[in-house]
């Protein structure tokens, strides 16, 4: 019995954990995304932008 439960328990966390990481890592995915390209966007020409050699 406690071997059912305690089993029941990971699948609770497991399920639990994904949905949290998976929500948070949406929204900081979008939040960089736009902050970057409005950052580019504003700043293209700069003499603060930054060049890459190659």
């Amino acid at each position: 019995m406690a071997f059912i439960r305690k089993k029941q328990q990971e699948q609770q966390l497991q399920l639990y954990s994904k949905e949290r990481f998976s929500l948070l890592l949406l929204n900081l995915e979008e939040y960089y995304f736009e902050q970057h390209r409005a950052n580019h966007i504003l700043h293209k020409g700069s003499h603060h932008e930054r060049t890459y050699p190659g």
